[in-house]
């Protein structure tokens, strides 16, 4: 005598099949939506932390480079325009420009042609140091205080030699759906206590 499996013995209807292929089929997409959901999300973190460990760095060396500003000669004001500034790394003082271009922060160095006293003239090389920043008129990059702590607005070239803090504040903007993120550190430059 047969034993079979089936009572019927004729097999799947093709009307269960569908069923199962169906239920595999929502399986298999819930499943990948999951994965895909958690790898967007892991990429996009990544470009958020990239983008802040960058303004981090940004800030760390604006912050250097600023409390080393010197001035080319010592009749001259160490800080010659708002954004623009003298740092000495090697000896002879660059000119050191920060500005936003695009949403970029934008490092541009000139080198003396001559000096002392340093003679300035030659291109500007620029380097983009940080990406995805949107300061503006309300936000700006740096704000100025002065020995009392009062903000110095607007800077003219008679306010430069007041300054005594600036205020490095990049706004950051991680992703199009969140608000910016702002990092903010105030430096007081070394050779601008005394003046």
């Amino acid at each position: 005598m047969k034993i079979g499996i089936l009572p019927n013995e004729r097999g799947v209807s093709i009307i269960e099949l569908i069923f199962a292929v169906a239920i595999v089929a929502t399986v298999v997409t819930a499943i990948y939506q999951m994965f895909y959901f958690a790898e967007s999300s892991w990429a996009q973190g990544e470009i958020e932390t990239q983008q802040s460990q960058a303004a981090s760095v940004a800030i760390t060396s604006m912050s250097r480079a600023l409390r080393g500003i010197v001035a080319p000669s010592p009749s001259l004001s160490p800080i010659e325009a708002a954004n623009e500034n003298e740092i000495d790394s090697d000896e002879k003082p660059e000119r050191v420009h920060y500005s936003i271009r695009g949403g970029d922060l934008i490092l541009g160095v000139v080198e003396p042609n001559s000096g002392p006293p340093w003679m300035y003239g030659g291109d500007e090389s620029a380097i983009v140091v940080a990406r995805s920043l949107v300061n503006d008129a309300q936000y700006p990059l740096f704000r100025y205080y002065d020995e009392n702590g009062a903000e110095i607005t607007p800077i003219s070239q008679f306010d430069r030699d007041r300054i005594r803090v600036i205020r490095i504040a990049p706004r950051v903007l991680m992703s199009r759906s969140a608000k910016p993120t702002q990092l903010t550190t105030d430096i007081a430059p070394r050779n601008m206590r005394s003046r």
